[in-house]
């Protein structure tokens, strides 16, 4: 598999991220298209799984030197999604998961996969949380983003998020979108890849999903 057509206009790209947070600047220069499926059973809400599609010069950057031939592609994502999954736990998985005034917390992320399909990688990847919430559960709000906007993560329409089919008759979900003003929108366009990161201004940007479970 070639990967020459595709252009580098960006030279350091969300892998940069994923294998090394401290380095991390500037907003928005990677662009991750989110699906998310809500698990769950009768009584308790038990995690999320993800699946994060990297844009694609993001992946031209990730496979940049790495070994894709037929027979060594299963390994090199193998190895790369165990690396992706150990670096971005520094920041709790780029998910936020508000109840009552108080942020949740997740275990270790289970079943983790990396593919690639039609020249994209996407990492898969199931974040259980650490106490299952028991329902009833109002006003929950789930957010994924990273603190400095440098990469833009997004859901793109409603269908991009799912209810397990054991949790659909118990919960109703939506999306919240930000509520930027021109200003912000400004200020972060404004800013070159190399700039110092503002670490507020991910969350500013941000869709928030709400979450209502009888």
């Amino acid at each position: 598999m070639h990967f020459s057509s595709l252009i580098y206009i960006i030279r350091i790209s969300f892998i940069t991220l994923l294998f090394s947070i401290s380095t991390l600047k500037a907003h928005p220069h990677s662009w991750v298209s989110v699906f998310t499926e809500i698990e769950g059973n009768d009584t308790h809400l038990t995690g999320f799984k993800m699946f994060w599609t990297f844009d694609l010069i993001t992946t031209s950057d990730a496979l940049s030197g790495e070994d894709v031939s037929e027979r060594k592609l299963p390994g090199t994502l193998k190895r790369l999604s165990r690396e992706m999954l150990v670096n971005i736990k520094a920041n709790d998985y780029f998910t936020f998961l508000e109840w009552q005034g108080k942020t949740l917390s997740f275990a270790d992320p289970l079943q983790e996969k990396l593919i690639l399909e039609d020249y994209k990688l996407t990492l898969s990847f199931f974040l259980p949380l650490q106490k299952p919430l028991q329902l009833p559960i109002t006003d929950l709000q789930l957010e994924i983003y990273e603190d400095t906007y440098y990469v833009d993560f997004l859901w793109l329409q409603k269908d991009d998020i799912q209810l397990s089919e054991q949790f659909r008759a118990n919960c109703a979900m939506n999306i919240i979108e930000a509520n930027t003003t021109s200003e912000q929108i400004a200020y972060a366009a404004s800013l070159p890849k190399d700039a110092q990161g503002d670490s507020k201004l991910g969350a500013q940007f941000t869709q928030k999903l709400n979450i209502n479970c009888l």
